[in-house]
């Protein structure tokens, strides 16, 4: 149990003192998380966190998605490849690349809300991700390089957060909310929806509330987004930033908790509860 938690992936939320321009460079530092034992909570071990991004890291340094600008059009498709969408050069992507800088498959969730439509009408509602129809696409030598709500050092800032139930000790399912930050810089809220008749095909992955992301902080405790309105599903704080009335969203970590199978009971990994406003609202899978 103790190896594995040392394996715990690094978890961050990106930091500065100040208000977070395009471009600015960020240092790295440490957050000291309380590692509770869900069996014995009075149990517990001191886990250090790099702050950089609450994206998901390996043990080995490599993210699990890196973001990138397209310089042509490509195509992507289902599994089945029984139907296409290209989209256009200068798209920005969250993926997955292979050594020789093709994307292996990319997340439809993060991708711009005008291009999700056009993928999510023509590939279906219930794909998170999407393959490519030419393995050899060159996209993965162009690195996203903005620093944004979306995208820290040409990666993902924020992964899917899952809300924060009593049975998240056993992990998402297919019925579990959650948010992600797309990369027109909106914050997206999805919930679960049936995709089909009864739910034929499963669960419709498509956003159901979503908000601009007006303006945002990274500071040594947190992430802090400012939307242009509130969103139903997420907890919203109405503030006042110069002249304007915006809703924030203010993230920090949590401590960190062990999942496990449902019926046996077995310790199966480690998830991070994410505070929003200073209460557990989120949690991400490491």
């Amino acid at each position: 149990m103790r190896k594995k938690l040392l394996l715990v992936m690094a978890i961050g939320v990106a930091i500065t003192g100040v208000m977070v321009s395009q471009g600015t460079a960020l240092a790295k530092t440490t957050h000291t998380v309380a590692v509770s034992d869900s069996q014995n909570p009075e149990t517990s071990i001191t886990k250090e966190f790099d702050m950089t991004t609450i994206t998901r890291v390996s043990p080995d340094g490599i993210n699990i998605y890196d973001t990138y600008k397209t310089t042509k059009p490509f195509k992507i498709t289902n599994e089945f490849r029984h139907k296409t969408v290209t989209l256009p050069a200068g798209t920005v992507v969250s993926g997955v690349s292979d050594s020789n800088g093709n994307l292996k498959y990319i997340k439809n969730l993060s991708i711009s809300t005008k291009k999700q439509k056009a993928i999510f009408s023509k590939l279906g509602y219930n794909k998170t991700t999407s393959i490519f129809v030419d393995q050899e696409n060159g996209i993965a030598k162009n690195k996203y390089l903005r620093n944004t709500a979306y995208s820290y050092d040409s990666r993902e800032v924020m992964p899917t957060l899952y809300k924060k139930t009593v049975n998240a000790k056993y992990g998402p399912n297919a019925y579990t909310p959650y948010i992600i930050v797309t990369a027109d810089n909106y914050l997206t809220y999805h919930s679960y929806k049936p995709d089909g008749p009864h739910g034929k095909f499963g669960a419709n992955v498509a956003y159901t509330s979503a908000s601009k992301i007006k303006k945002f902080t990274r500071t040594k405790s947190g992430l802090t987004y400012y939307l242009a309105k509130p969103m139903s599903g997420i907890t919203t704080k109405r503030v006042r930033v110069d002249k304007h009335y915006w809703y924030q969203v203010k993230l920090t970590v949590g401590k960190t908790f062990e999942t496990m199978e449902k019926n046996i009971s077995d310790s199966t990994s480690t998830s991070t509860t994410i505070n929003n406003n200073g209460r557990p609202e989120f949690f991400a899978l490491r």
